[in-house]
């Protein structure tokens, strides 16, 4: 392949990297953002997918004695040891067991990963911030605050800042 093809090829690659985050930063500014919905036993929940890295079914979760009952171990994803979190503690104020068939979503946020174990992938949602309904009751309905919101009266929004900072929640970063 000569110089020229190289350059055209790279020079397309480049046009279109440059139009995917202009529309990006268009949707933004408007408000517009793409979330990743899944449920937990019937529940639906939703993640801004910008901090999504990846999801996959779960095989094996190792048990760490100790830790709050909200985190039920740790994971392998791709070489990385990540620790998983079972949000129905939070949710429903009770122990369950974990399924066979749970998958997991890696959260990134500030070079920090964890997982939420999930019943089920939805779709990716587009959601305008000003659909998000920010209740107190929301918030203080639960012992650890990790929603940011909720959309359409049944979808609530898990905040990744809030999961990598509530108080309960940092025990496992250290």
């Amino acid at each position: 392949m000569d110089n020229s093809r190289k350059y055209e090829i790279l020079k397309a690659r480049a046009d279109q990297n440059y139009r995917q985050k202009s529309t990006n930063h268009i949707n933004e500014i408007d408000g517009w953002q793409d979330y990743l919905s899944f449920e937990i036993n019937h529940n639906r929940y939703a993640i801004n997918l910008n901090y999504i890295t990846s999801t996959f079914q779960i095989e094996d979760i190792t048990p760490i004695p100790g830790l709050p009952l909200f985190f039920k171990g740790l994971i392998n994803n791709r070489g990385s040891i990540i620790p998983i979190m079972d949000i129905r503690y939070i949710t429903e104020k009770k122990v369950m067991g974990l399924s066979d068939n749970l998958k997991a979503i890696i959260i990134e946020y500030n070079n920090k990963k964890s997982a939420i174990a999930v019943t089920r992938v939805s779709d990716i949602i587009h959601i305008n911030s000003k659909q998000i309904t920010i209740s107190e009751s929301i918030t203080n309905h639960f012992d650890v605050d990790i929603f940011s919101g909720v959309v359409d009266h049944n979808t609530l929004i898990i905040d990744p800042n809030k999961v990598f900072n509530a108080n309960e929640l940092i025990i496992y970063q250290q």
